[in-house]
């Protein structure tokens, strides 16, 4: 049952949870660019957590976001307009506090 439903995990997610768009407005965007930056970055494939804990990578079918596609949500924040120097930067920056800083 555990693994039928999304919502149940049988590891524990990181304290900073992305997921990335792959709605049809983002795709077109480019978000399957920024999900392939995503994996190279932190090392991890979608529905996966870095060894230290810090980052789940996972995908969402739309955030209803589609004005600052392309878009990904993180603890509960959107971020939009992305590319993969936008993206790198944020990583590096929550990488270095240990947490979203907003």
């Amino acid at each position: 049952m555990a693994t039928f439903y999304n919502q149940f995990k049988l590891t524990a997610p990181g304290r900073i949870q992305i997921a990335i768009c792959r709605g049809t407005a983002c795709h077109v965007k480019g978000s399957l660019n920024l999900l392939d930056a995503c994996r190279q970055i932190l090392g991890i494939e979608v529905g996966a957590t870095t060894k230290d804990g810090l980052f789940s990578l996972a995908t969402v079918a739309c955030l209803g976001c589609c004005s600052i596609a392309p878009a990904m949500m993180v603890n509960g924040t959107f971020f939009g307009r992305l590319d993969k120097k936008k993206l790198e930067e944020l990583i590096d920056k929550w990488r270095a506090a240990g947490r979203v800083e907003e």
